[in-house]
């Protein structure tokens, strides 16, 4: 089975790992423990043509003292989603020195990846403060692929995911080989210790 590596990156609380958990288990958890480290789970995803893949999915803490880790887990990935919170404009900034940091990496010599932006908790349309032109106009400036999405209700969120796997496929050089799996399901594992749970704004 061909498999590829999508990490997902942004600012603490502009539900990541709700988005995660929604397209893998299809729930919606409001009470969300923070991440730490990395996150990881996998998922086998039926294209359009037929084929099967393997996603892997790296969830990555927001927190900024984990900011220096994040090389690590965007290294060798086909695909980056990076979410930011609509109801919140400190998110959007963050999302894009996000973009800035990936693009610096693709410079040194990384291979280019398939880029995203998640424009999260878009439920809560009422408390919007970045609209929906101004965040699309930003993802066309950097050639990303855009989506609004909403973890609690599932609003774009196979979306979002199908459209990654489409595009990291046709863009060649990004799929490894892999075992086949007879009876393949989708497993997760924790990287490392997680704190007790905290409430979160997490949508």
């Amino acid at each position: 089975m061909d498999s590829f590596k999508v990490v997902v990156l942004g600012d603490q609380g502009t539900g990541k790992t709700c988005l995660v958990v929604r397209y893998i288990e299809g729930q919606f958890t409001p009470l969300q423990e923070s991440t730490i480290g990395a996150f990881y789970l996998a998922k086998s995803v039926a294209l359009k043509d037929g084929r099967v893949v393997k996603m892997q999915l790296w969830d990555t803490a927001g927190q900024e003292r984990f900011r220096a880790m994040a090389p690590m887990y965007y290294r060798n990935a086909a695909s980056a989603i990076i979410c930011f919170d609509i109801t919140n404009e400190e998110s959007f900034n963050k999302m894009k020195d996000w973009v800035e940091e990936l693009r610096n990496h693709q410079s040194s010599g990384a291979e280019d990846l398939v880029l995203a932006i998640a424009c999260n908790k878009c439920d809560l349309e009422s408390e919007r403060v970045v609209s929906k032109a101004r965040a699309e106009q930003f993802a066309k400036k950097v050639d990303a692929l855009f989506f609004e999405t909403s973890a609690k209700e599932g609003t774009g969120v196979n979306e979002l995911f199908l459209n990654i796997s489409e595009s990291v496929i046709k863009s060649k050089g990004y799929l490894t080989r892999v075992d086949s799996q007879a009876g393949y399901r989708p497993t997760g594992h924790i990287l490392d210790q997680r704190p007790p749970p905290k409430p979160s704004a997490c949508c």
